[in-house]
């Protein structure tokens, strides 16, 4: 097999966030442009969006997902109001299926090794492909506990200590977590 060719960081995180903050989030954030960042919450605006807020959230997240970190400080800013998940890597399927089959992204799974700007993406993306309901039974209830008067959300065992609110150990070096400092704004 021969190495897939990456762009260096500095390409690598403005690319990611074009990719996903602009065409992901944009709609959701109120913004007019599809390709160029004119949404009322810009990335760095995070943290103080997360501040005005005052319903209840819900925040996911896994050990080693490239995203832990912001999602960790995310949960920080919420306090009280927010419920952090954050999954056992052992409960996760790090083949990605779902992710592989229907996006682009599986190509770039393959670079998902310690050292590398995208480690921690197939554990992000493992997330959303939600093999045997692992992410998708958390939010369901947290959703019936808001919205119909449900039980609350209890841990369990695909959780990191089995409960909730419980961060993974460590520190993860990737250039995503750089966006962590972007919370605080």
């Amino acid at each position: 097999p021969r190495p897939l060719p990456l762009p260096p960081p500095p390409i690598l995180v403005p690319a990611a966030n074009v990719i996903a903050w602009n065409c992901c989030l944009q709609p959701i954030t109120g913004g007019q442009c599809f390709l160029c960042s004119d949404t009322p919450v810009g990335p760095c605006g995070t943290g103080q969006a997360i501040r005005q807020s005052a319903v209840p959230a819900f925040v996911l997240s896994s050990e080693n997902d490239m995203l832990r970190s912001g999602v960790s400080r995310a949960a920080d800013i919420l306090g009280e109001r927010g419920t952090l998940v954050t999954i056992k890597e052992s409960a996760l399927d790090l083949s990605t299926p779902v992710t592989r089959a229907t996006t682009s992204w599986g190509a770039f799974l393959v670079a998902d090794c310690y050292g590398s700007p995208l480690y921690g993406a197939s554990r992000h993306f493992a997330l959303a492909d939600d093999v045997d309901a692992v992410s998708s039974a958390p939010v369901a209830a947290f959703l019936k506990q808001q919205f119909c008067g449900g039980a609350p959300l209890q841990g369990s065992d695909t959780m990191v200590e089995g409960r909730l609110n419980s961060k993974a150990a460590g520190s993860l070096c990737a250039p995503f977590p750089l966006f962590v400092c972007c919370f605080e704004s």
